[in-house]
Protein backbone atom coordinates (compact mmCIF):
# COMPACT_ATOMS: atom_id res chain seq x y z
CA UNK A 1 0.00 0.00 0.00
CA UNK A 2 1.46 3.63 -0.88
CA UNK A 3 0.67 6.41 1.80
CA UNK A 4 0.32 10.15 0.40
CA UNK A 5 0.86 12.88 2.93
CA UNK A 6 -1.10 15.40 2.96
CA UNK A 7 1.47 18.47 3.69
CA UNK A 8 3.93 18.64 0.91
CA UNK A 9 6.24 20.08 3.78
CA UNK A 10 6.01 17.27 6.07
CA UNK A 11 7.19 15.26 3.35
CA UNK A 12 10.79 16.66 3.58
CA UNK A 13 10.72 15.97 7.25
CA UNK A 14 10.58 11.72 6.74
CA UNK A 15 13.09 9.91 7.18
CA UNK A 16 14.11 6.73 5.47
CA UNK A 17 13.35 3.39 8.08
CA UNK A 18 10.89 2.42 10.21
CA UNK A 19 8.00 5.23 11.25
CA UNK A 20 4.35 4.97 12.14
CA UNK A 21 1.38 6.50 10.10
CA UNK A 22 -1.71 8.20 11.93
CA UNK A 23 -4.63 6.75 8.97
CA UNK A 24 -7.97 8.26 8.95
CA UNK A 25 -10.61 5.97 7.81
CA UNK A 26 -13.34 7.09 6.00
CA UNK A 27 -16.04 6.28 8.97
CA UNK A 28 -13.87 9.11 10.92
CA UNK A 29 -11.86 6.58 12.69
CA UNK A 30 -7.66 6.80 13.44
CA UNK A 31 -5.35 4.28 13.85
CA UNK A 32 -1.75 4.11 14.07
CA UNK A 33 -0.18 1.92 11.37
CA UNK A 34 3.61 0.75 10.95
CA UNK A 35 5.35 1.82 7.81
CA UNK A 36 8.59 2.25 6.20
CA UNK A 37 9.99 5.09 4.63
CA UNK A 38 11.59 4.74 1.38
CA UNK A 39 14.27 6.84 0.00
CA UNK A 40 13.18 9.34 -2.03
CA UNK A 41 13.14 8.89 -5.61
CA UNK A 42 14.80 10.77 -8.08
CA UNK A 43 13.69 13.83 -9.69
CA UNK A 44 14.54 16.43 -12.39
CA UNK A 45 12.47 19.56 -13.27
CA UNK A 46 11.80 20.34 -17.17
CA UNK A 47 13.66 23.16 -18.42
CA UNK A 48 12.46 23.59 -21.42
CA UNK A 49 11.14 21.70 -24.36
CA UNK A 50 10.63 21.96 -28.45
CA UNK A 51 9.33 19.93 -31.45
CA UNK A 52 10.99 20.09 -34.72
CA UNK A 53 9.03 18.87 -37.70
CA UNK A 54 10.75 16.67 -40.35
CA UNK A 55 12.36 18.46 -43.11
CA UNK A 56 11.38 15.60 -45.43
CA UNK A 57 7.52 15.91 -44.93
CA UNK A 58 5.31 18.14 -46.63
CA UNK A 59 2.54 20.41 -45.02
CA UNK A 60 -0.11 18.15 -43.33
CA UNK A 61 -3.53 18.21 -43.79
CA UNK A 62 -3.91 17.26 -39.81
CA UNK A 63 -2.98 19.95 -37.12
CA UNK A 64 -2.11 19.04 -33.68
CA UNK A 65 -3.43 21.79 -31.44
CA UNK A 66 -2.30 20.22 -27.72
CA UNK A 67 1.42 21.18 -27.36
CA UNK A 68 1.83 17.54 -25.64
CA UNK A 69 0.91 15.88 -28.80
CA UNK A 70 3.41 15.31 -31.51
CA UNK A 71 3.70 13.85 -35.23
CA UNK A 72 5.18 10.68 -35.41
CA UNK A 73 8.05 11.99 -37.41
CA UNK A 74 8.61 15.14 -35.59
CA UNK A 75 12.06 15.37 -32.58
CA UNK A 76 11.25 16.11 -29.27
CA UNK A 77 14.12 17.76 -27.62
CA UNK A 78 13.69 18.94 -23.90
CA UNK A 79 16.07 19.60 -21.12
CA UNK A 80 15.81 19.02 -17.45
CA UNK A 81 17.54 19.99 -13.95
CA UNK A 82 18.36 17.95 -11.47
CA UNK A 83 16.28 18.15 -8.19
CA UNK A 84 16.88 15.05 -6.15
CA UNK A 85 19.63 14.59 -6.13
CA UNK A 86 21.23 17.71 -6.94
CA UNK A 87 23.22 16.47 -9.36
CA UNK A 88 23.38 14.26 -12.15
CA UNK A 89 25.60 11.23 -11.92
CA UNK A 90 27.48 9.53 -14.83
CA UNK A 91 25.70 6.41 -14.72
CA UNK A 92 22.02 8.18 -15.17
CA UNK A 93 18.93 7.22 -16.82
CA UNK A 94 15.71 9.13 -17.85
CA UNK A 95 12.69 7.61 -19.05
CA UNK A 96 10.70 9.39 -21.21
CA UNK A 97 7.01 7.80 -21.26
CA UNK A 98 3.91 8.48 -22.64
CA UNK A 99 1.43 10.05 -20.48
CA UNK A 100 -0.87 6.97 -19.80
CA UNK A 101 2.86 4.95 -19.15
CA UNK A 102 1.84 2.34 -22.14
CA UNK A 103 5.09 3.02 -24.26
CA UNK A 104 8.46 4.37 -22.85
CA UNK A 105 12.27 4.46 -23.50
CA UNK A 106 15.28 4.63 -21.36
CA UNK A 107 18.09 7.46 -22.14
CA UNK A 108 21.20 7.26 -20.26
CA UNK A 109 24.70 9.12 -20.57
CA UNK A 110 26.52 5.53 -21.14
CA UNK A 111 24.65 5.08 -24.31
CA UNK A 112 25.05 8.41 -25.52
CA UNK A 113 21.10 9.38 -25.60
CA UNK A 114 21.87 12.64 -23.03
CA UNK A 115 24.52 15.16 -22.88
CA UNK A 116 25.50 16.75 -19.54
CA UNK A 117 25.70 20.56 -19.84
CA UNK A 118 26.84 20.55 -16.52
CA UNK A 119 26.66 18.83 -13.43
CA UNK A 120 22.86 19.92 -13.01
CA UNK A 121 21.55 19.98 -16.21
CA UNK A 122 20.67 17.56 -18.72
CA UNK A 123 19.95 17.57 -22.31
CA UNK A 124 18.95 14.26 -23.62
CA UNK A 125 19.19 14.13 -27.93
CA UNK A 126 16.30 14.36 -29.90
CA UNK A 127 13.70 11.95 -29.22
CA UNK A 128 11.55 10.81 -32.18
CA UNK A 129 7.87 9.58 -30.77
CA UNK A 130 8.23 6.29 -33.04
CA UNK A 131 10.82 5.56 -30.25
CA UNK A 132 8.37 5.15 -28.42
CA UNK A 133 6.11 2.76 -30.02
CA UNK A 134 4.98 2.09 -33.50
CA UNK A 135 1.79 2.87 -33.19
CA UNK A 136 2.16 5.43 -30.21
CA UNK A 137 -1.34 7.36 -29.50
CA UNK A 138 -1.80 10.00 -26.93
CA UNK A 139 -0.05 12.67 -25.04
CA UNK A 140 4.00 12.79 -23.89
CA UNK A 141 3.86 13.62 -20.01
CA UNK A 142 6.50 15.50 -17.98
CA UNK A 143 6.52 15.11 -14.19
Amino acid sequence: MSLVAQDAQAVTALKQGDATARITLKDGRAIDLKVFVNAPRPSAALIGKSVQPSASRSESNILLTDQNELPQDAKLTFSVRAKLPTVFGHDETIEVATADESFSTILSIGTGGITLENSNVALPHSIRPRRLGLRLLGRCGFV
